[in-house]
């Protein structure tokens, strides 16, 4: 059996710039063997938590599965006043796939008739994603390859959960993310991460996750940074 690939998301993260102000803080500091300091912004604290997506990726993706998450994420997206009205669906689309970067050339120009297809496809009870078989009569229409696409980029996904933040930002997370873990930026990280808070101002780290609107660097603009210490 193969291994699956680890989830990243470093394709599509922006660094913050090396502004002066950024330029001064240490990035790493080592308290001990346990403890250690890291330079950081505070983006928001998790509020909800939704559907685990965590596919047997050897077999298609089975509806009851994937109707769950896709619904929590239009859900959140419904409800998240940081998503403009006419952006809800687009969003929903992208964060489903964390904005993954694969795909045909065409796809991501396309993604919501993708995106579309197969959330109608998961709806009617459709297994994806679906290949031409020599033993099959049925007729492989081209909402079905829309939606096999889409599925095909659903599966490279795993151990993620939807979450949604106080603020209203909607994103994934590790499967393990919990309501009240804090989503943080890391200094010359690739990616936004979740963590947890604990004692003596301390957190422990949860994992890195994908935040709708703060992966092209939007958040770094003005903000703050602050020392974080991992336990």
């Amino acid at each position: 059996m193969q291994i699956r690939v680890p989830v990243g998301w470093n394709l599509n993260f922006k660094r913050p710039p090396r502004a002066s102000n950024h330029a001064q803080h240490t990035r790493v500091l080592f308290l001990d063997q346990g403890t250690i300091v890291l330079v950081g912004i505070f983006v928001d604290t998790v509020r909800e938590t939704g559907a685990e997506w965590s596919p047997n990726w050897l077999e298609p993706l089975k509806p009851k599965e994937a109707l769950p998450y896709l619904k929590d994420i239009e859900k959140f997206c419904i409800l998240s006043s940081r998503i403009p009205q006419d952006e809800k669906r687009l969003a929903s689309a992208r964060i489903a796939l964390a904005d993954s970067g694969g795909g045909p050339s065409d796809f991501w120009d396309n993604i919501l008739e993708h995106y579309s297809a197969a959330f109608a496809c998961f709806a009617q009870g459709e297994a994806l994603p679906r290949y031409l078989d020599g033993n099959s009569d049925r007729q492989l229409t081209s909402e079905l390859i829309k939606a096999s696409i889409y599925a095909v980029e659903l599966k490279r996904l795993h151990s993620r959960r939807v979450i949604m933040t106080e603020s209203g930002y909607v994103g994934l997370a590790p499967s393990h993310v919990m309501k009240g873990d804090r989503i943080c930026i890391f200094l010359g990280a690739d990616a936004p991460y979740a963590i947890r808070p604990g004692s003596n101002e301390s957190f422990t780290l949860v994992g890195d996750g994908y935040i709708y609107g703060i992966m092209q660097g939007e958040f770094l603009k003005n903000s703050v940074l602050e020392p974080i210490k991992l336990v």
